[in-house]
């Protein structure tokens, strides 16, 4: 049965490959097998993220792992898929692969050009949603909440949040990521400069929602949402640290969540077997650890400087600040807030043993 799998990726070069939510244990063993045969390994490092760096992938799988980033998925991909039609190539995403658009279209192009691919699925936040007790079958459609910037605030996502309250459906709402965005000044000279990333969180994301929700107000002042919406709020789903909160949207404001990525369900109607299952796996925003107000002080005033840096405007400063560092010290406090992109091992100090590759395959006869 084994050597019938292994024929058949013979024929498939470009193996789109699913890592999951965590770290790099998460790779199946249907993935380990495709990763092995590749002579090309890119890791697609900015619709979402892993909580461990790229060696630590590189050292579990025993292979050379280049990052990819958005620039090079979307525009520079087209050698790739052509030298994949002669060799093996791996495309390796966090989660699954068609839980981002980026990644159908990839599929499509290399379709295209007449390149086969293999497709290796994992688990990602579309279904380890139901970490939080909700049904996933209650869920209506996702939704998307982008950083709102001072020239720019969408609020489609809205409209169809309201939508799916109106049939008593869920809403998971993904948070916005942004990752090696360049400088605006950098790409005016033709010389490509990265910001600091910065990752939603829960608390920025329930205070763009509650501006929406209050510009949407009817002449009574009636809210479509309110404060008093139900919610649940999570941090690092897939991951030892995770952390599921429920409570309401105004409670939610002041819980510290933690290092990201943060995610956000907005809650329908619930039958009684929910209620008892959210009941049971998340915490009540009154157990869960809070920001006290000086910590929310300081954390609104390092998100609004990151905002400044990454739309180029300047950064506002505080009274310990002088103009020359002020940039530097916005994305400083930002990413202190947030771990960096596959940079930080959460790992305890005493780390796990890593079964090898070959361990892990032999172990099943592979």
């Amino acid at each position: 049965r084994v050597t019938s799998q292994r024929a058949s990726h013979a024929t498939m070069p470009l193996h789109l490959i699913g890592l999951g939510l965590s770290d790099e244990q998460d790779i199946t063993l249907k993935g380990l097998a495709a990763l092995r045969k590749c002579k090309e390994i890119y890791l697609e490092a900015y619709t979402s993220i892993l909580t461990v760096p790229v060696d630590r992938l590189e050292k579990a799988y025993g292979v050379t792992i280049t990052v990819a980033d958005r620039e090079f998925v979307e525009s520079g991909i087209e050698p790739v898929l052509e030298r994949a039609q002669s060799v093996d190539i791996a495309l390796l995403v966090v989660g699954d692969p068609f839980g981002a658009t980026t990644h159908c279209d990839l599929l499509a192009r290399a379709k295209q050009l007449g390149v086969a691919v293999n497709v290796v699925h994992n688990a990602s936040i579309m279904n380890a949603i139901g970490a939080c007790g909700l049904q996933l079958y209650r869920f209506g459609e996702t939704v998307s909440i982008p950083y709102f910037t001072s020239g720019w605030r969408p609020d489609s996502f809205f409209d169809k949040l309201i939508a799916n309250r109106a049939q008593g459906l869920h809403t998971l709402a993904l948070l916005d990521i942004k990752v090696r965005e360049p400088t605006l000044e950098s790409l005016a000279r033709g010389k490509r400069e990265y910001l600091s990333p910065r990752f939603m969180s829960v608390r920025q994301a329930v205070t763009q929602l509650l501006e929406v929700d209050a510009a949407r107000a009817d002449a009574d002042g009636r809210r479509p949402l309110g404060t008093h919406a139900r919610a649940i709020g999570l941090a690092r789903i897939g991951c030892a640290t995770q952390l599921q909160v429920v409570g309401t949207l105004e409670e939610l404001l002041t819980v510290d969540f933690g290092d990201p990525l943060h995610s956000l369900v907005l809650l329908g109607e619930t039958c009684g077997v929910e209620d008892d299952l959210v009941s049971t796996f998340c915490l009540s925003a009154s157990e869960a650890p809070q920001l006290d107000a000086a910590a929310l002080t300081k954390l609104d005033a390092a998100s609004a400087r990151a905002a400044a840096a990454h739309e180029g405007r300047a950064v506002p400063l505080s009274d310990d600040d002088d103009e020359h560092d002020a940039e530097t010290q916005a994305e400083e406090e930002e990413r202190s807030m947030f771990s960096s992109c596959t940079c930080r091992d959460t790992t305890p100090t005493v780390e796990p043993e890593v079964a090898s590759l070959e361990d892990m395959m032999g172990a099943f006869g592979m």
